[in-house]
């Protein structure tokens, strides 16, 4: 079984055009934000990608991103559950204020402190280890249970939002982290299969993918015989029992997980899915 998690921040908003520091207040999009948004949706589109379910924050920006999304994929009624622990980070006392005006201010030292350190928050507002206190709890209760059981999921979010999830799937440390920038209306994919569905090889990594007799052979129930093509797949970093696939497999394909030494390519199998193999990908921060 594959698994989507698609990750978009929120396209260009009002104060992001006016360089202000915005946080939880709730500014819409600019018409470049809104075209960011679906440009992002049109992007999904080409790759024929459908949502089972999608997240948003409490705010406008996010919300409106996440709608335009699912309007150019054709799922415009899709289910779409918004969240505040899913909202930018509080800058605080920053927030509504230009960013050149507060580097006069308070100093352009202190200020980009304030931006780009993981535990340092603004007066009256919150650090990224702050955001990522709220945002994990919540990913790993609401959203990782639900691509863990194979469905597809749209999040819509913030620069900071994201980049605190991003921060644990990508398994980076707080000064990578803090020098990541996520583009806005840029969408990030991740496919993911349990690291028992993969067969490594010397001369590539594989899976075997379970298809329909191409012939249209039935069993002695009368339906399709499911055989087994074993077909090539470039892999990506491990997250707990979970490993990304990057190239070779398509969504909702499904895989073997068990028992691949006893395969060929062609060879007949019957599916049981009674017995699942370990998918935990709980997210765990990084040690300070």
């Amino acid at each position: 079984m594959s698994r989507t998690l698609v990750l978009v921040r929120h396209g260009q908003s009002e104060w992001n055009l006016k360089n202000l520091f915005t946080g939880w207040r709730d500014v819409d999009l600019t018409e470049q934000g809104n075209a960011e948004a679906l440009a992002a949706g049109e992007k999904l589109k080409a790759r024929g990608l459908k949502f089972d379910i999608a997240y948003t924050s409490a705010l406008k920006r996010a919300q409106k991103t996440c709608q335009h999304i699912l309007d150019v994929v054709g799922q415009g009624d899709l289910k779409t559950i918004r969240d505040q622990a899913l909202n930018e980070r509080d800058y605080g006392d920053l927030s509504g204020l230009n960013k050149d005006d507060a580097r006069k201010k308070w100093g352009e030292e202190q200020v980009h402190v304030w931006r780009r350190s993981y535990d340092i928050p603004p007066p009256g507002g919150e650090s990224l280890k702050d955001t990522a206190a709220r945002v994990l709890p919540y990913y790993e209760k609401e959203i990782l249970p639900r691509v863990l059981k194979g469905e597809r999921v749209l999040v819509a979010a913030h620069g900071n939002s994201l980049r605190a999830l991003v921060m644990v799937l990508d398994k980076l440390n707080q000064e990578q982290v803090i020098a990541l920038n996520i583009a806005t209306g840029a969408p990030k994919r991740l496919l993911t299969l349990p690291v028992t569905s993969i067969t490594y090889n010397a001369y590539g990594n594989t899976v075997f993918v379970v298809e329909e007799d191409g012939k249209g052979a039935k069993d002695d129930k009368g339906k399709p015989v499911q055989r087994v093509k074993q077909t090539f797949v470039k892999t990506g970093e491990t997250r707990g029992d979970q490993i990304a696939v990057l190239d070779g497999l398509k969504e909702k394909q499904m895989v073997v997980t068990a028992g691949q030494l006893k395969l060929a390519n062609d060879t007949a199998v019957v599916i049981d899915n009674t017995v699942q193999p370990d998918s935990r990908a709980v997210p765990v921060l990084p040690p300070r």
